[in-house]
């Protein structure tokens, strides 16, 4: 990840940022033997050159350096795939699936095909989440109704089908502190 160099603003040079900084440290084991499926692992860079790592990627990431195989879920499967190949490259099983998370059949056999490429699972972590229109009078219903489906249906739904696919394990939900901000986007916020 490029960082600015604060010389070219007549700063100071920077301290160099450790190898657990950078993610390029060893991990502890502290998931070995895990099966972790992370929904919402790819990213959409935007068009930028050189993104910094979101955080669906980063936990995927950091998932397998601890130890864990990790399914990764998005949307997009190129992106998925991406970060299943750096969830490899630290040296776990990493496998892509794609899946709308908001779509009950969908989380279904997103689930299924996880167990299936796993042998199982043992923890869940959703990370999805969009954000559509601009103040209330410029949201209309289908972007209101999106992002309620994407933001809170999929993690009801990614919920429900961890109860029928992990005897016993964790569920992490990734949030916004934009549930407590004033906003302009009213969907998201809500």
């Amino acid at each position: 990840m490029a960082r600015e160099d604060p010389t070219e603003q007549g700063g100071a040079e920077p301290a160099p940022l450790s190898a657990k900084a950078e993610g390029t440290a060893p991990g502890n084991d502290r998931l070995a033997g895990r099966r972790v499926l992370v929904v919402g692992g790819g990213q959409q860079d935007h068009g930028v050159d050189d993104p910094p790592i979101g955080n669906g990627r980063a936990i995927s990431a950091l998932c397998a350096r601890e130890g864990s195989s990790v399914a990764v879920a998005d949307i997009d499967l190129a992106s998925a795939e991406a970060t299943a190949e750096l969830v490899r490259e630290a040296g776990a099983e990493g496998v892509a699936l794609e899946a709308d998370a908001a779509d009950e059949r969908s989380a279904e056999q997103m689930f299924e095909a996880a167990r299936e490429a796993l042998g199982g699972l043992d923890g869940l972590v959703l990370n999805v989440g969009t954000a559509a229109g601009f103040l209330l009078r410029g949201t209309s219903a289908a972007e209101w109704d999106q992002v309620m489906a994407v933001n809170l249906r999929s993690h009801f739904l990614g919920c429900k089908q961890a109860l029928d696919s992990m005897e016993r394990g964790s569920v992490v939900l990734i949030g916004s502190v934009a549930s407590r901000e004033v906003l302009p986007f009213p969907a998201y916020g809500a």
